[in-house]
């Protein structure tokens, strides 16, 4: 978050890819394909994953592949986890990395730009929507930031999704 703070909102430093970033957008990949993927397997996802990760950005370095062993213990984890979450909510719906752009109805000269992780719609009689950002885990943030610029990251999701046509009448 910080990093995000300095580039996006100060514009003071690049983002420079790491391998921290790398892992996240292969972990991102993986569950977008969970999502979107009817047939989803595990381990193709994961090799397709990095495959197109080494593709786009280069090799990985001996001391980051023997990483990986863990890393896709903790992903595969992560999938487990939210297959089962996600099967207890009645009539699911979702909507995984997905672009937006929200223009203000307080000021139509301000656009909300951003793409958040994920948005579960669900329920039978009545519904309700849940955000999740991944890299978080987390469903609260910390008003003493907000000030500073930080912690913003899931009200900016709220604000898109209060807003979107698609979620109206939804809690």
């Amino acid at each position: 978050p910080y990093s995000y703070y300095l580039e996006r909102i100060l514009s003071i430093e690049e983002n420079e890819l790491n391998f921290f970033s790398r892992i996240g957008t292969i972990f991102h990949a993986v569950m977008k394909d969970l999502y979107q993927n009817p047939a989803f397997l595990f381990e193709t996802s994961w090799a397709e994953a990095i495959a197109e990760e080494v593709e786009k950005n280069g090799t990985f370095t001996p001391k980051e592949n023997a990483l990986f062993l863990r890393l896709k213990e903790e992903c595969s984890y992560a999938v487990r986890f939210y297959q089962a979450h996600d099967s207890f909510l009645p009539d699911p719906l979702f909507r995984t990395e997905e672009s937006f752009a929200l223009t203000s109805p307080e000021n139509p000269l301000v656009t909300f730009k951003g793409q958040f992780d994920k948005i579960i719609s669900f329920g039978k009689e009545k519904r309700f929507f849940v955000i999740l950002d991944y890299k978080t885990g987390s469903e609260r943030f910390s008003e003493k930031l907000l000030p500073y610029g930080l912690s913003l990251q899931l009200p900016y999701y709220a604000y898109f999704a209060m807003n979107d046509p698609s979620l109206q009448g939804e809690e």
